[in-house]
């Protein structure tokens, strides 16, 4: 009991730019999830692709909007702190969801909000299989060459058979 008071004090202190993004990738991450639960795969990328350019202002620029472009290489990562918030939330939102969030379901919520913030990121899904002949599916988000979202130990053992890149979502 006195861990959750911790916890629920650990919230009463965030900023609240930091609450609302927490509270707009916990509500986005649980309707992925469900929308993974109810809708075919192709139904739900096509709608998150649609919900994607709906939060987009099309009258502005990314220059105007953030400043610099997110995703020239050449600029050195002063987006880290918004890209690393942006991880931040959705990880925290995914450890305080009923049952927990999977793999896929925080990769297209990362993809979501990354293409809301203008940054542009690849999702990938990749497949191995064990050396106890289990077949193992996950998902992971890349940016700028490196992985994000869903970085494992084993990574490299699977190979990526979809990606996505931002816009395609």
């Amino acid at each position: 009991m006195q861990r959750r008071f911790q916890q629920l004090a650990k919230f009463r202190q965030l900023r609240k730019r930091d609450l609302s993004l927490l509270a707009i990738a916990f509500f986005l991450l649980n309707l992925i999830r469900l929308g993974l639960w109810l809708m075919p795969f192709r139904v739900l990328c096509s709608l998150l692709k649609r919900i994607s350019q709906f939060a987009q202002n099309p009258g502005m620029s990314r220059q105007a909007t953030s400043g610099l472009s997110p995703t020239d290489p050449a600029q050195p990562l002063r987006h880290s702190r918004k890209v690393t918030k942006l991880v931040w939330a959705i990880q925290m939102a995914g450890r305080y969801s009923p049952g927990g969030a999977k793999c896929l379901a925080q990769a297209l919520t990362t993809q979501v909000l990354m293409n809301w913030h203008h940054y542009r990121s690849e999702l990938r899904i990749g497949v191995n299989k064990t050396s106890t002949g289990e077949f193992r599916a996950h998902a992971w988000i890349e940016y700028r060459g490196r992985v994000i979202v869903g970085n494992l130990k084993d990574l490299s053992q699977f190979t990526p058979l979809l990606a996505y890149r931002g816009s395609e979502l």
